[in-house]
């Protein structure tokens, strides 16, 4: 298939609107389906085609949804992790967007476990190169919050910064914490 820029009259068609806010140069491919999800810390806009998640993204709020199965399927998955059930996402993703450099860090950034953090500096390292703070832009940049889990990586001197809000990063990093804490009074 070839890729090809929207046109002004495809893009109005799409429910995405604010995806293609966030990634004006995307290309895409078919139709892309909607779904917000309203999670403890606010409403996430998860953006998918027939194959695969594209993008979830925290929005100040609901808009229009369009879902299709794998929205859905997204969206329980969402639900799974705040209750604290799910530790790892299922859901196909797929990076359309990003530099080459970008989407080694995103894909870097799927290793860190469960309720761990690791720094920028561990990342880049991982990554062979010592550029910390270009990594901390690329995590900046992640098209799928939360699935990829950016949210794990902290500054040497502290937590370091978040796209969604240090007050979610930190409301993400204490529900995994809890959530192992929870597991261990178990055994």
């Amino acid at each position: 298939m070839r890729r090809r820029k929207p046109d002004l009259l495809m893009s109005s068609l799409l429910p995405a609107t604010l995806f293609t806010m966030y990634y004006p140069n995307y290309c895409m491919v078919g139709k892309t389906y909607t779904e917000y999800y309203s999670s403890p810390i606010g409403y996430y806009q998860i953006v998918c085609d027939d194959f695969a998640v594209l993008s979830v993204k925290k929005v100040w709020g609901e808009g229009d949804s369009e879902p299709n199965d794998l929205a859905r399927k997204c969206a329980c998955e969402l639900s799974e992790y705040f209750g604290g059930g799910r530790r790892e996402f299922s859901v196909p993703v797929r990076f359309d967007v990003g530099t080459p450099f970008q989407r080694a860090v995103w894909s870097t950034l799927t290793k860190i476990p469960y309720a761990q953090t690791w720094s920028y500096k561990q990342v880049a390292n991982s990554l062979g190169v010592k550029c910390y703070r270009a990594v901390g832009s690329a995590c900046g940049k992640n098209p799928l919050e939360i699935i990829v889990p950016c949210h794990r990586v902290v500054d040497s001197r502290g937590l370091g910064g978040y796209s969604a809000g240090l007050d979610a990063k930190v409301y993400l990093l204490r529900l995994e914490a809890d959530a192992v804490k929870a597991l261990l009074k178990k055994v």
